[in-house]
């Protein structure tokens, strides 16, 4: 069925973790980071949210700017996975991380495209390419499927 998106459908639709998300970081502590903008959100869907990236057992008092890089990308994607959006939108998520939090995250994304529909925007996509389904090229100004070389068993 034909239906016209609106901006607020979008919005329902779809979480966006920019690229150095912590640099967005309003909320005085993890639990006013997950709160802004959604004082009505239930704590079980928080505690949810937590455990799904792993920040299940940092006290919700802790202040964003005191987590590690890897934790504060962490806390990124839990702020827009208490929304439950139908896509998840990534942009550059290992952009200023080391290898070893690069390759944490990639499990991690491994883990939550079992539940989440996401596309991520890479230029060095490296650990994340193992994970992906499809994956497409910018070249010349055209978007271009690249063929996977797994094989279906």
């Amino acid at each position: 069925r034909d239906q016209e998106l609106t901006v607020l459908h979008l919005q329902q639709l779809g979480g966006i973790v920019f690229q150095f998300p912590e640099r967005h970081f309003c909320g005085k502590t993890i639990l006013e980071e997950l709160r802004l903008g959604h004082p009505e959100i239930k704590s079980d869907r928080l505690t949810e949210a937590l455990k799904e990236v792993g920040l299940e057992n940092i006290p919700l008092d802790t202040s964003p700017h005191n987590l590690s890089g890897g934790q504060q990308r962490r806390l990124s994607l839990a702020v827009q996975l208490i929304r439950q959006p139908n896509l998840l939108l990534l942009d550059e998520p290992t952009a200023g991380l080391d290898w070893s939090m690069r390759r944490q995250l990639a499990k991690l994304l491994a883990s939550l495209k079992q539940h989440w529909t996401l596309l991520v925007v890479s230029h060095d996509a490296g650990e994340l390419l193992p994970i992906a389904d499809r994956h497409w090229k910018i070249e010349q100004g055209h978007l271009r499927e690249v063929k996977s070389e797994k094989t279906d068993s």
